[in-house]
């Protein structure tokens, strides 16, 4: 079973892989990204798992 660290950390790569890509100046421009449901400016899919599990 993989830890609670590595889901974070898995979860950060997604996030920053456009912005590390060159694809985005920031990870929020993204439109493909779940991003912004952890910021709380969108609620297209469920981010309310990782969000509560973690205080985000």
């Amino acid at each position: 079973m993989e830890t609670d660290g590595y889901l974070l950390t898995v979860l950060r790569y997604i996030h920053q892989n456009p912005l590390k890509a060159g694809k985005v100046k920031s990870i929020a421009q993204h439109k493909w990204s779940s991003y912004a449901e952890y910021i709380g400016q969108s609620k297209i899919v469920e981010a309310g798992f990782i969000a509560e599990r973690y205080y985000l």
